[in-house]
């Protein structure tokens, strides 16, 4: 799988220990999960982007914002407007996918339909998830208890179930706030070795967000460029 196709489907999927008041069963965290989600219509949040390459050893680090909720049909719209270490917005409306780079006047658009239930598995797993969701799609097992920025977690690792999905993500790892039984943190593994770590801070559930939320800024002279995985 190229490094492209990964890192899109990657972003489309957030220390030491702490110890939490009693151990979390599987089924407790996924109850909870269940709870939570069925009120979960979107989220806004500060948020970076760690990419590891094995190969060489290295990370590089992409900061900004994100917004994300989940609309009536049961679509999930996604926008990050990153600032550091340079200007570049990415949005998800359904399987249409839109990477606006300043730097070059270029949008990149992506139709990712004939991977429809790949791009879903990694958004779902991070926004909004329910328990059941992560029940049906993966086989799971809990990790112990870590602290993320200060904020007490109970961390879970993720097997796709599907053979399909392993070939392109290995596993996931999620840290879950035990206040919101949301994700605060997600690392998403490659077979190769290769990661990429979501983190969200001063996170806020249910914001609000209107469909202005769910739009490029983008001038009119800037060129379009139709893109495949």
């Amino acid at each position: 799988m190229s490094v492209r196709t990964f890192s899109l489907f990657s972003t489309l999927f957030l220390a030491g220990a702490l110890a939490l008041p009693g151990a979390v069963s599987v089924d407790q965290l996924l109850a909870n999960m269940d709870k939570a989600a069925a009120a979960w219509k979107g989220m806004r949040a500060e948020t970076s982007w760690t990419q590891y390459t094995k190969l060489v050893d290295d990370s590089s680090v992409e900061s900004g914002t994100v917004v994300v909720r989940r609309v009536a049909d049961g679509r999930v719209d996604f926008k990050v407007q990153f600032t550091e270490p340079y200007p570049r917005d990415l949005l998800v409306r359904g399987t249409q996918v839109e990477i606006y780079k300043p730097r070059i006047a270029t949008v990149e658009e992506y139709d990712v339909s004939k991977s429809k239930d790949k791009l879903e598995q990694a958004l779902l797993s991070g926004f909004g998830v329910s328990g059941k969701f992560l029940r049906e799609h993966y086989e799971i097992a809990m990790q112990g208890e870590e602290a993320v920025e200060g904020v007490n977690a109970v961390k879970v690792e993720l097997v796709p179930k599907d053979q399909g999905m392993r070939e392109s993500i290995a596993k996931v790892v999620i840290w879950v706030s035990p206040e919101t039984w949301q994700p605060v943190q997600q690392r998403l593994y490659q077979p190769n070795g290769d990661h990429r770590t979501y983190l969200y801070t001063k996170v806020e559930i249910n914001p609000g967000l209107k469909d202005a939320d769910f739009k490029l800024d983008i001038p009119k002279k800037v060129k379009r460029q139709k893109k495949d995985l």
